[in-house]
C-alpha cells in the first residue's frame, strides 16, 4: 500500500453524505449508537451523542498548549473518560476533523506537567507535555 493511497470509495461517500445531511438528522454508527446533527455554521458541525447527552463540537481552528486550552475553554474541554465513551459509541465515524491530537481536561495522575490526550486518527489516548502547543481542541456541551 502506498502512502498516498486514497480512502476507499465507501468511506469517501459516507463522509460526503454526512457533510451534507440536514440539521436534525440522526445517524447510527456501526457500534449501534445514534448521533444527531444539532448545528452546522460556516462549515463547523456539532453532533449530539444521544446516549451520553454530550454535544461534540467541531475542532477549533488553532492549536493550543494545555494551559491555554483550559484557560480559554474551561469546562467545555472534555475529560479523557468522555473521549473514551464517545469512542465506544463510534463518534469518529460521524464527527469531522478527527485526524488530530486533542487535549482533554484530565491531568496525568502523578505529574501535573502532563495532561491526557486523545488521538483522533486512531481512537487511542496518551499523555502530552502541557506546554506543547501543537494539540487541537474539541469542546463538548453537557
Amino acid at each position: 500500500m502506498e502512502n498516498n493511497e486514497q480512502q476507499p470509495l465507501e468511506t469517501n461517500l459516507r463522509i460526503l453524505i454526512l457533510r451534507n445531511v440536514c440539521v436534525g438528522h440522526v445517524v447510527t454508527t456501526s457500534k449501534g449508537f445514534q448521533f444527531k446533527l444539532v448545528s452546522r455554521d460556516s462549515g463547523k458541525e456539532s453532533w449530539l451523542d444521544i446516549a451520553s447527552g454530550l454535544t461534540w463540537h467541531d475542532r477549533e481552528d488553532e492549536s493550543y498548549t494545555h494551559h491555554k486550552a483550559v484557560e480559554k475553554f474551561g469546562d467545555s474541554l472534555p475529560t479523557i473518560e468522555e473521549y473514551r465513551i464517545a469512542e465506544k459509541h463510534g463518534f469518529r465515524e460521524i464527527l469531522p476533523n478527527m485526524d488530530h491530537w486533542f487535549w482533554s481536561s484530565s491531568l496525568y495522575p502523578s505529574n501535573a506537567d502532563y495532561a491526557q490526550d486523545f488521538v483522533g486518527t486512531y481512537g487511542s489516548s496518551g499523555y502530552g507535555v502541557r506546554d506543547s502547543n501543537f494539540y487541537s481542541v474539541r469542546c463538548v456541551g453537557r
